[in-house]
């Protein structure tokens, strides 16, 4: 893709590989493999956000993926939830995360300050998992060094027409 990649709103899944030569986002979506094997590669040449995907939501966006830049790679996981089993690399990385869940509105016993200088509402979020991980999965590096033929090579997409607006 010769510019930039930006995906927004979509409830999608991949099993792709894409070049990008600019910048590449993808916010306020929810991005899943396609199937059991469906896998998100990007290679870009500008800078990658990945932010505000699955907001307060309590299942994480699963993308099977690598993300590649060659600028900077940010990720967001305080009110989005993704995980990623594969692995990501560009010259500079930003990860923003909180463990358990989010909301947009006051847990019960927010902001009051106990004797153990903990915010009651934590320790609602002990033990939680994180709303952004990232498992380093070899497999989805040999997913593309495997590739012995030359792939097809898109040059020209059609406009993107609305299938569904809702997401369940």
């Amino acid at each position: 893709m010769n510019g930039d990649l930006t995906i927004r709103g979509a409830d999608a899944e991949f099993n792709s590989i894409m070049y990008v030569m600019r910048d590449v986002t993808i916010e306020y979506s929810r991005i899943n493999g396609l199937g059991q094997n469906g896998s998100l590669i990007i290679f870009a040449n500008g800078n990658i956000n990945i932010r505000n995907n699955s907001v307060n939501q309590d299942e994480p966006s699963n993308i099977k993926g690598f993300f590649y830049s060659e600028q900077a790679l940010e990720m967001f996981g305080v009110g989005s939830n993704i995980r990623i089993e594969g692995g990501i690399s560009a010259r500079r990385i930003v990860l923003n995360a909180i463990r358990g869940r989010a909301s947009n509105q006051n847990f019960s016993g927010a902001q009051k300050i106990t004797n153990n200088d903990y915010f009651e509402g934590a320790q609602n979020q002990i033990g939680k998992l994180s709303r952004l991980q990232i498992i380093y999965d070899p497999e989805i590096i040999n997913t593309y060094a495997d590739i012995k033929s030359r792939e097809p090579v898109i040059k020209n997409l059609d406009p993107p027409k609305i299938i569904n607006r809702d997401i369940e």
